[in-house]
């Protein structure tokens, strides 16, 4: 018994974990797919993995001193500050459909965000109830986004009404 507690490690590397679980779901995909394919079946497995191949990319972007990590902070700011800007510019000019863009940006945006930072927080051991915070607080922040939409809906009815008077 004292060799199993030499050989095997007290605290499960959990980015390995991770990995290997996004790995394992590509694969099965893969395996499905195949065997429909063979047997000639018009199952829906694709699913299954594009789940694993999403999965499998977010593990990679979200292990902190990776070069992968810091290119996909690069692009998560840019694609930030790319959406304000659609924003701003969609009420200034008042073309709804432009803000409309900004505002799923921003909403995918930040939901990107906390599942790297759930991630992450996996990988360095912490708690499950940080991933549950996060959860919550993408909650709250779609919630906001979409308060802040109607509100814009509102402000647009309103100037119209009194250009109109």
């Amino acid at each position: 018994m004292k060799i199993w507690r030499d050989v095997v490690p007290k605290e499960v590397d959990r980015e390995l974990l991770l990995k290997t679980l996004a790995r394992g779901t590509a694969i099965v995909g893969r395996m499905l797919d195949v065997i429909a394919d063979r047997r000639k079946i018009p199952a829906r497995t694709g699913w299954i993995t594009a789940i694993g191949r999403a999965l499998w990319g977010l593990v990679e972007i979200s292990v902190p001193p990776s070069p992968w990590w810091r290119l996909a902070n690069y692009w998560q700011y840019l694609l930030l500050l790319i959406a304000v800007l659609l924003v701003i510019g969609g009420m200034l000019t008042g073309q709804a459909g432009i803000a409309v863009f900004g505002w799923v940006l921003i909403g995918g945006s930040v939901v990107l965000a906390t599942l790297r930072w759930a991630l992450k927080s996996f990988m360095q051991g912490r708690r499950l109830l940080v991933f549950f915070a996060s959860v919550i607080i993408v909650v709250l922040v779609l919630l906001a986004a979409v308060g802040g939409w109607q509100l814009y809906q509102w402000g647009l009815t309103l100037y119209a009404h009194l250009r109109v008077v």
